[in-house]
């Protein structure tokens, strides 16, 4: 009968080690769900960010590239205009000249 009792209070011994060793497994399980949650949320947020950065990044330089290109554009086109009308003038001076 003292075996009986002595076995069966090392199964509950067993039995419990059991319980704790699936409970603490399990709260271990829970915590890093909840930390690769957290983790994988920063890094999107992250990625998002940088997403946003790059494309504002992106249109500025765009933006400032089409700025130079019209900016030197409009300096070459005056500069043009007035050279033609320099060409002009001379050209019709040159045909009172001749007609003259």
């Amino acid at each position: 009968m003292r075996l009986q009792s002595e076995e069966d209070q090392l199964a509950n011994i067993v039995h419990q080690y059991e319980d704790n060793g699936a409970k603490i497994m399990n709260n271990f399980l829970q915590k890093r769900a909840a930390e690769t949650t957290a983790v994988e949320e920063a890094l999107e947020k992250k990625r998002q960010e940088t997403v946003r950065i790059y494309t504002e990044a992106r249109d500025f330089v765009m933006q400032t590239t089409e700025e130079l290109k019209a900016s030197s554009i409009a300096g070459f086109e005056k500069l043009w205009r007035e050279d033609q009308a320099i060409i002009q003038k001379l050209i019709s001076e040159g045909q009172r000249e001749l007609q003259g």
